[in-house]
């Protein structure tokens, strides 16, 4: 198998279809790339250098939309589009409240713990030494008091947390920028609708012909998704240069604004698209 994968005809229709924001795109993501650069030399403990690894993380996902979108996939980038969105939507929350940092590495213990429940229950081995399970449970033990949330006012039941914070994706962009809210309905719950195995996926994905037959996965449906999907990941992108330089406190709102206004230039000029809100050098205010 030739893993060097690409569809020239389709990189072609991508390139022509965005060439008037390709070159913006790549200086938005090279922005966030010098950020997180500088950012390295200041790292100063476990909180930040979590951090830079979710900014990071932002970026090869980034990279992976891209490459899908760009060749044609258009609901596979729509799969990865819905990752990129949580992980902008944690940064950028997380750049605005740092105190919160802590509650987001130690919800660790809990995955750990779930995972080793679930691999005792069908005799799964997840290859840890007996002190490394002990060290499991011990955290776990630790933790758990910190992750449990009230079911019942009456009868004051309570379980685990399904994620380390009560407030959903929908909430936390909600108190980090408006346009990122307005994006949720496109950019995170409709692609969770392809991850998981839904009716709503499998009609997503086809075509109505003029005889009123459904025709699955044509081209037509692909390449929208794509041209959605990537201009979706483009401005969260951008969302994640803003949340570093935020975070860490760098010195580059210049580089900042000047990016946002080749962005908002260029998106004027691709056809059917409108500039998403610019969002400014650092997270909105609640």
């Amino acid at each position: 198998m030739d893993f060097a994968y690409s569809r020239p005809a389709e990189i072609e229709r991508f390139t022509h279809r965005f060439a008037p924001v390709l070159d913006a795109v790549e200086q938005s993501v090279r922005l966030a790339h010098d950020f997180l650069n500088e950012s390295l030399k200041i790292l100063d403990g476990e909180a930040s250098t979590v951090m830079w690894m979710l900014g990071a993380a932002c970026l090869r996902e980034f990279d992976e939309v891209w490459f899908l979108c760009g060749n044609g996939f258009g609901t596979g980038g729509n799969k990865l589009l819905r990752a990129l969105y949580e992980r902008t939507v944690t940064l950028a929350y997380l750049a605005k409240t740092p105190e919160k940092l802590q509650q987001f590495i130690d919800y660790s213990d809990i995955h750990w713990h779930k995972l080793l429940v679930e691999a005792d229950t069908v005799g799964t081995q997840l290859s840890l030494s007996p002190e490394e399970r002990r060290t499991v449970e011990a955290n776990y033990a630790r933790s758990k008091d910190n992750y449990e949330e009230e079911v019942c006012a009456k009868c004051h039941k309570s379980r685990l947390q399904q994620s380390w914070t009560k407030a959903g994706i929908p909430q936390l962009a909600t108190k980090v920028d408006a346009e990122l809210r307005s994006m949720c309905a496109s950019a995170y719950l409709a692609p969770t609708f392809h991850i998981h195995t839904t009716h709503w996926g499998i009609l997503n994905q086809c075509d109505l012909q003029g005889n009123g037959a459904l025709q699955f996965l044509t081209p037509r449906i692909q390449h929208k998704t794509a041209d959605d999907s990537f201009a979706m990941a483009s401005y969260l992108v951008f969302q994640v240069a803003v949340a570093i330089h935020y975070f860490f406190k760098l010195s580059h709102r210049d580089k900042i604004l000047e990016v946002d206004a080749l962005l908002a230039n260029g998106w004027k000029m691709v056809d059917e698209f409108r500039p998403r809100g610019s969002p400014e050098s650092q997270p909105h205010s609640e």
